[in-house]
């Protein structure tokens, strides 16, 4: 008597497998703790605080930094025959269009990309600054004063001064890089742009 034959075992192998996956993926529902949310994040004032001087790292690495080092080529500020960074292309004379496909270099994307991404993270700090200190629901009244002499209040108002400095000069410089950008302020709803 041939009770199992391969088909039989496939059948059962399968069955198995199936009543395996049905069960182990049942109640597969698990919390991302990668993806905080901001009153997670910004917890304290000077958590709050932190966030203008690392903004102002953020734009000055978009504007000045190491991968826009062949925008200054482009421009004839320097010169460079090297090709990272892409120097070699944008030094071209005469000039040669500028790669604009998904396949592109990694230099080559960093002249647009590093700029576009770091100005608007610098915005999207400041904003959340802003926001915190003078939003609809805000997070915080006051920030306490790291300079001795200085109120607390007189300090709150230089750092919002200052995220409101960071969220212009980065506009600025959107307006400087690129023909169309978005213009983003603390009222914006970012889930409609």
């Amino acid at each position: 008597m041939k009770f199992l034959n391969n088909k039989t075992i496939k059948l059962f192998g399968l069955g198995f497998l199936s009543l395996f996956i049905m069960v182990s993926c049942a109640d597969l529902a698990v919390e991302n703790e990668n993806s905080p949310k901001t009153e997670d994040v910004l917890s304290s004032p000077a958590d709050l605080e932190a966030l203008i001087p690392t903004g102002f790292v953020q734009w000055w690495q978009a504007t000045v930094g190491t991968d826009v080092i062949g925008v200054g080529v482009g421009l004839d500020i320097w010169t460079s025959s090297y090709g990272n960074f892409d120097m070699r292309n944008r030094g071209e004379e005469p000039r040669i269009p500028y790669d604009n496909s998904p396949v592109a270099g990694s230099g080559t994307k960093a002249i647009t990309e590093d700029p576009w991404y770091g100005m608007y993270g610098a915005i999207s700090q400041a904003n959340d600054v802003i926001n915190a200190l003078t939003g609809e629901d805000p997070l915080f009244t006051e920030i306490v004063s790291q300079e001795t002499g200085v109120s607390d209040a007189d300090y709150t108002t230089m750092v919002l001064a200052s995220a409101k400095f960071l969220q212009g000069i980065s506009l600025s410089y959107i307006g400087q890089f690129f023909d169309q950008g978005y213009i983003l302020d603390e009222t914006t709803d970012v889930n409609t742009i």
